[in-house]
């Protein structure tokens, strides 16, 4: 649900309201309630895929980072062909129907760190852990560069190879990004935060 309430008064009597945003709502048929997949990651020792269109489809023109860095990226937003995205979700949607997938983020705004943050925030203060791995040779790109049409999955170890090879094969770009653990910790080059400083920080009030 999307609120149409979208401005108010302060006390002084300032009004604040959202620009203009177009909404595009999708509607479709879960054909088996057994397949649905959420986001909370699932279970230590599981493996983290990130699976895009191409991880070169992806920049900092219009990024979270850039805006909270506040530097000016040298290019507009990193866009995949609506083709070859809709390609990228129906291999995604293919691989849960079969059983593949055990969670599943979008990789979006924030770039692939947010997106496991999230996922590890929904497993609970005291649930999984992440190392995440992160493969390019900036790893600020690697984070928080975002791009469209990339999702974060959540596989078991034995289906790995199953799951990078239906990716391989629709044209798509899978990797290994990271490993659950039962540390209730986020850790990358050079990070190490507890689950329950990154779920203050996203429930925490906002700086204005």
């Amino acid at each position: 649900k999307d609120s149409l309430n979208n401005q108010f008064k302060t006390e002084d009597g300032r009004t604040i309201e959202i620009p203009p945003t177009l909404l595009i709502t999708g509607i479709g048929i879960v054909p088996d309630l057994d397949r649905c997949v959420t986001m909370d990651a699932k279970t230590p020792g599981n493996v983290l895929l990130q699976v895009c269109v191409d991880r070169t489809i992806a920049g900092f023109g219009g990024s979270h980072v850039a805006e909270v860095l506040g530097f000016t990226p040298g290019e507009r937003a990193v866009i995949a062909s609506p083709e070859r995205s809709a390609e990228a979700a129906a291999a995604v949607a293919s691989l849960i129907a079969r059983g593949r997938v055990v969670s599943a983020h979008d990789c979006s705004e924030g770039g692939a760190l947010v997106a496991i943050a999230e996922m590890l925030i929904a497993s609970g203060i005291d649930g999984c852990g992440c190392d995440v791995e992160l493969t390019s040779g900036d790893p600020l790109m690697a984070a928080f560069a975002e791009g469209t049409a990339r999702y974060i999955l959540e596989v078991r170890p034995q289906d790995t190879d199953d799951v990078m090879g239906t990716c391989q094969a629709a044209g798509l770009d899978a990797f290994r990004i990271g490993t659950l653990n039962a540390t209730a910790r986020l850790r990358s080059a050079g990070l190490d935060l507890a689950v329950a400083e990154l779920h203050r920080a996203w429930t925490g009030t906002l700086d204005w």
